[in-house]
């Protein structure tokens, strides 16, 4: 079954339903406000916070996230983006969807956003083997770029320093715990950049009016 999404125009908030956006909103997938040292974009996966119905609504929320932050910069295309798993105190347990990884990986060759490293940071041992079947699917390019990162918060935090991972803003806090308060103001700023530019649509249909009044 494809992915229903919108033609001929990027997805917008609207074209989200009720689980789309529980998806979105839940944090699952979040993009820092800031950039690595090299200027590049950095996007944070957290299993622990994925939420869904169905595949699609996740499918859908990750896409809606990666056009409106190339939009928001033309150089996140050309330096790329950096991704990091951090699984860091998610105890796996065997429920990993591997066939909703399959679909993004899926999704994101099919989607103009070039990633040049993924960093999977975990505390717990077995998601080693999550680690081997990313590195299987994603291409030859990212293989070599792929580094696990094993250990607690803190000294996971210290690796990502040392790889241009800036710790001020990361979606984690001391406990581990995700912090989602930036992510859900981005939603929000996304929905006002929606109107206004809805807005800015309408105006020469606004003005093309007033004129042909002017001249009746």
């Amino acid at each position: 079954q494809s992915l229903r999404l919108p033609l001929g125009r990027d997805i917008r908030l609207s074209d989200l339903d009720v689980d789309d956006k529980e998806s979105l909103e839940a944090g699952g997938m979040q993009w820092l406000p800031v950039t690595d040292h090299a200027g590049r974009a950095i996007v944070v996966t957290r299993q622990a916070n994925y939420k869904y119905k169905t595949h699609d609504n996740m499918l859908r929320a990750m896409c809606y996230m990666a056009q409106r932050i190339l939009k928001s910069n033309e150089n996140f295309q050309r330096l790329g983006i950096i991704s990091v798993s951090y699984q860091v105190g998610h105890k796996y347990q065997g429920g990993y969807d591997y066939e909703l990884t399959r679909k993004v990986s899926t999704l994101v060759r099919a989607l103009p956003m070039r990633f040049v490293a993924i960093y999977l940071c975990y505390s717990s041992t077995p998601w080693r083997r999550v680690a081997d079947l990313i590195s299987h699917l994603v291409s030859p390019f990212l293989r070599v770029r792929l580094r696990s990162v094993q250990g607690s918060h803190q000294e996971c935090l210290y690796q990502l320093m040392s790889l241009g991972i800036p710790h001020d803003c990361f979606p984690v806090d001391s406990e581990g715990e995700s912090l989602l308060q930036n992510h859900w103001n981005w939603i929000r700023l996304q929905q006002q950049l929606e109107e206004q530019e809805e807005e800015e649509k309408e105006e020469p249909h606004h003005v093309e009016n007033d004129a042909m009044d002017m001249m009746e």
